[in-house]
């Protein structure tokens, strides 16, 4: 019940990641970071820390629908997210070693009870139980925030 109520106070990483999505908004910006190739880590950051955030790492890998997998764990070694990268290649895993079931998974209604998603589950409950993604990505955020001078409300400074 701790970890739970830890999760929903809001942290000093967490401001930093939705800082760098909400400073895409600003045209100037966005562009300044499309050009340093970084405005797709962002994006992606920050979908994947919305999807495990709100149904983990099962809503994350049924919304994938298994398109991308790569490019998520590229972006979780870019941002220096080790124990979230270690969880995602578990979750991964599973998926691989029980296809049929990745697949039913994959073909009925979230809601639908599966092997493959009370795993995941399984796992996303050991996840939350330490650092996450915008815990481990805070030092990535902070390097990109001073160096593009990108400030709190989401605009360049």
């Amino acid at each position: 019940m701790v970890n739970w109520f830890r999760r929903q106070q809001p942290n000093a990483a967490k401001p930093t990641l939705a800082s760098l999505f909400a400073a895409l908004d600003d045209p100037d910006t966005a562009a300044t970071l499309a050009n340093a190739g970084l405005s797709e880590t962002i994006r992606l950051a920050n979908d994947v820390d919305y999807q495990v955030t709100k149904g983990g790492f099962a809503q994350l890998l049924y919304n994938l629908k298994g398109e991308g997998l790569s490019a998520v764990e590229d972006m979780l070694i870019e941002v220096g997210a080790p124990r979230t990268q270690d969880v995602y290649v578990r979750a991964i895993t599973v998926c691989l070693e029980q296809q049929d079931e990745y697949q039913r998974f994959l073909a009925e209604p979230f809601p639908t009870p599966n092997e493959v998603k009370h795993s995941l589950q399984l796992l996303s409950i050991e996840y939350f139980n330490g650092p996450t993604l915008p815990d481990e990505a805070a030092a990535w955020c902070s390097t990109i925030a001073a160096k593009y001078r990108i400030a709190g409300s989401g605009k360049t400074a």
